[in-house]
């Protein structure tokens, strides 16, 4: 990196996820919000999605605490960017409508298919550790906001992680090293 120290979100995630290449947009009564793609990261071939504006409203966490939390996601390039932007459009909006922050472990689904034609239809959160460490935190916020992984997941994994929990659930990732950007792998359990 150049060193320069980076002061806006945008620039936070130029930084670390690389030039953004498209950015879709929804405006509700409540908030705005955008999500943004760049190519060829974590991996190549791989495009990265990150939201924009969900780091505008502070969320409430466990114990009375807060935090200011983005998603990021990755997928095959093979798979619609439009589809995939309208889901964590989506997502995120309900998320922030709810007011509450994403913790690691959750799961959230399964319900429908997260795009169209695709097999996963849950999303698992946690940590983004397959991105450049730095992206995990943007101190550029008050309270610091978080960057939360949204890992595509089977319907089995999600019942998996319910009845198991969260930790079993990522040894077994780890283990078995499947291809986290491809949103119709087999499930790992």
């Amino acid at each position: 990196m150049s060193g320069v120290p980076v002061t806006t979100l945008p620039e936070h995630i130029a930084t670390f996820l690389g030039s953004i290449e498209n950015a879709w947009h929804i405006e509700t009564e409540a908030h705005e919000l955008q999500v943004v793609k760049t190519p060829n990261h974590p991996a190549r071939g791989v495009s990265a999605y990150a939201t924009l504006g969900m780091s505008n409203t502070v969320l409430r966490m466990p114990g009375s605490r807060t935090v200011r939390q983005e998603l990021v996601f990755a997928a095959h390039e093979r798979f619609s960017a439009p589809d995939i932007a309208a889901f964590l459009l989506a997502f995120g909006a309900s998320i922030l409508s709810l007011g509450e922050a994403l913790l690691r472990g959750d799961m959230i689904g399964p319900q429908n298919p997260l795009i169209p034609g695709v097999s996963a239809t849950s999303v698992y959160c946690t940590a983004p550790v397959p991105f450049d460490e730095r992206l995990a935190t943007y101190d550029g916020s008050d309270p610091p906001t978080v960057f939360v992984w949204i890992l595509p997941a089977t319907s089995d994994e999600a019942e998996f992680v319910m009845r198991n929990g969260w930790s079993k659930f990522e040894e077994l990732l780890e283990s078995r090293e499947p291809d986290l950007w491809d949103l119709n792998r087999p499930s790992v359990v």
